[in-house]
């Protein structure tokens, strides 16, 4: 009887220590970005100071965290492009090299790798040695746009990437970028790709360019998502954030943090996540050579060019989305639309709020700061509209929460457009002549009554309007005047 216990209670030590020493049990780190929008070099920001982020800062810190945890992918999910003057002037080429030297793993394709056409950021998916994911991109024939995923084999364990871009973004970049192409339902791709690759990869990361809400209906709908990286909706997610057993992690934008999401891996299946932000400050040093490469190749090629003084402010102009309280034109918004109607003559200027992308310091204002403020290139378009098409367009602006206009005003109530005045004028009954955006013009962002109307004319691209105008007129006063009020 001794013995039989004493056998039996060897062979149970002997499994607990087999199953011990057999369990694989890893650490499997994601690092992440989303919407760095052009932003390749280091610049000041109002939270984290000066010298903020910048690809050859994210380089030293990847490069740490490799070494110390060498199970590591490193990913973005999109809006690599537009944002600055860099980006702008070589067409994502600065972005895209950034990302070369600093060694992502895989990028998900954002609304705004579009901004410079399709048939440019094709060349990128084709002939960039990183993969480049859009699984729900696909021409009108169905024919794939880039690669849907990749697998990585990180420690014995499969993990699929799959790229997702937001289905809007044939209303958030211009329709000409995109024509041709179709963009499908995210969860209906995403269950595809589930059932196809069954069997096929152990860990189940989304890399995700559908924003903070559409990431979380995701992982309600599809279950087995270990880890959704997330872009689109600029949403700083600092504490860890779960939906059922799937981590959603996003890290702001501007490439100001680092993500990290950390999957505790056993026997290939995630038992735990965990996810941190990084931020990317002065007080780390850039990789040496990535930072002189990049600026080399494009730093200083620019630089002569945007550091040209076109005007001044005395005041900071700020962002439309910066305004606090009543007031819904912003100094910087005038400023947009009115050189917009000095260039047109038209009856009206309207820009919507998304396409101001930054504030301007106050102090000289260079054509740097210009290009800042529109990175995409777009040009001013005048349309012509009835009465009903101009309702119908200013209770749009309404919706949008006051988009800016020169040469008229109005009162936001209820997403609605009230007191509405031209010219110091209610709405006739006759044509009038609207200046806008061309991504406006033709029905980016919903302004379907834009698109609709009659004679369509193209003028001159939007920031040279801007720098013709502060030259033609160098005492131009900048300032907010109520010409939106919101209640």
């Amino acid at each position: 009887m001794r013995k039989f216990s004493f056998i039996t209670l060897f062979l149970v030590v002997v499994l607990v220590f087999s199953a011990a020493v057999f369990a694989q049990e890893f650490t499997l780190t994601i690092l992440h970005t989303n919407d760095v929008h052009g932003r390749v070099f280091a610049f000041d920001d109002r939270e984290l100071g000066e010298d903020t982020g910048g690809y050859a800062r994210r380089a030293t810190l990847v490069k740490q965290l490799k070494e110390e945890n060498p199970h590591t992918l490193f990913l973005d999910a999109g809006d690599m492009f537009s944002g600055t003057p860099a980006s702008s002037v070589f067409q994502g080429e600065s972005d895209i090299m950034a990302a070369l030297l600093i060694g992502y793993d895989a990028i998900a394709i954002g609304n705004h790798e579009f901004d410079f056409g399709h048939p440019l950021l094709k060349s990128y998916v084709d002939h960039f040695t990183i993969p480049i994911l859009g699984a729900n991109v696909v021409y009108e024939d169905g024919t794939p746009f880039a690669r849907d995923f990749v697998i990585f084999e990180i420690n014995g364990a499969r993990v699929l990437v799959l790229g997702l871009v937001t289905p809007r973004t044939s209303v958030t970049t211009h329709p000409k970028n995109v024509e041709g192409l179709k963009f499908l339902d995210p969860i209906e791709v995403t269950l595809q790709v589930q059932e196809e690759q069954a069997g096929n990869y152990d860990i189940f990361v989304v890399l995700s360019h559908l924003g903070f809400n559409p990431d979380i209906e995701l992982a309600e709908e599809v279950t087995g998502i270990d880890a959704i990286i997330g872009g689109h909706s600029h949403t700083l997610i600092d504490e860890p954030f779960y939906v059922g057993e799937t981590i959603i992690a996003q890290t702001g934008d501007l490439g100001r943090y680092l993500g990290r999401v950390d999957l505790t891996v056993v026997d290939n299946e995630v038992v735990e996540a965990t996810s941190s932000l990084i931020p990317v400050t002065s007080d780390i040093e850039p990789n040496p050579v990535v930072e002189r490469i990049l600026q080399e190749l494009y730093g200083d090629r620019i630089e002569e060019q945007m550091a040209r003084v076109v005007g001044y402010t005395p005041e900071e102009l700020l962002q439309p989305r910066e305004l606090k309280g009543e007031i819904g034109d912003s100094n910087l918004g005038n400023f947009v639309t009115d050189a917009m109607l000095w260039d047109t003559g038209a009856d009206i200027a309207v820009y919507n709020n998304g396409g101001i992308r930054t504030h301007i310091a106050a102090g000289d204002i260079t054509v740097g700061d210009l290009y800042a403020v529109e990175p995409f290139g777009n040009s001013v378009v005048t349309v012509e509209l009835n009465k009903e098409q101009m309702e119908a367009l200013f209770d749009h602006l309404a919706v949008w929460g006051g988009e800016q206009i020169a040469g008229g005003s109005y009162t936001v109530r209820d997403k609605k457009a009230y007191d509405v005045l031209v010219a110091g004028k209610p709405l006739e009954d006759r044509i009038y002549i609207v200046a806008a955006n061309d991504f406006m013009a033709a029905g980016g962002d919903d302004y379907d009554m834009l698109a609709a109307g009659q004679n369509h004319r193209y003028y001159d691209v939007v920031r040279d309007t801007f720098v013709r105008f502060l030259e033609a007129n160098p005492d131009y006063e900048f300032k907010s005047e109520g010409r939106i009020i919101k209640k």
